[in-house]
């Protein structure tokens, strides 16, 4: 039997690909897995942001600026529903409450939707809040990295 072997980038840029109905149906039912991007455009000069969805429930948010440069966090997630994720950051030096206790940051239930968007670099399908502009922490929608 032939075994076809296929490069990793190809093969990603084939599952994450929000042209395809079935790609973004599947995210909605099993969660965003995989990295993203801020929108492609201009603004990157300025900030530009990733967050990476592993299918273990575990991920990165990674923040970078022009002003406060780059930052990292480690954070964990499940799906909450069909278009749905909890999210929750994890903290390296996670606050200690009076009695000793850990205090843990609460979770965050994330909404999301695909649609296409126009900017200064064209157009490409995001992922977004349906009452928002952004994602989560970020101002902006995310695009597969």
């Amino acid at each position: 039997m032939t075994r076809l072997a296929l490069d990793a980038p190809a093969w990603q840029a084939r599952a994450m690909n929000l042209d395809d109905e079935r790609v973004r149906e599947r995210l909605m039912v099993n969660g965003p897995v995989g990295t993203w991007k801020t929108l492609p455009g201009s603004h990157l000069l300025l900030f530009a942001d990733t967050i990476r969805f592993d299918a273990d429930g575990s991920g990165e948010l990674c923040l970078h600026s022009a002003l406060r440069g780059e930052q990292r966090l480690r954070l964990r997630w499940a799906v909450a529903g069909y278009g749905k994720i909890a999210c929750q950051v994890i903290y390296d030096d996670p606050l200690t409450r009076p009695d000793g206790t850990i205090e843990e940051d609460d979770w965050s239930y994330i909404a999301f939707v695909f649609e296409r968007q126009v900017n200064d670099s064209g157009s490409c399908w995001v992922m977004k809040q349906p009452e928002r502009h952004g994602f989560w922490e970020l101002a902006l929608p995310l695009a597969p990295a």
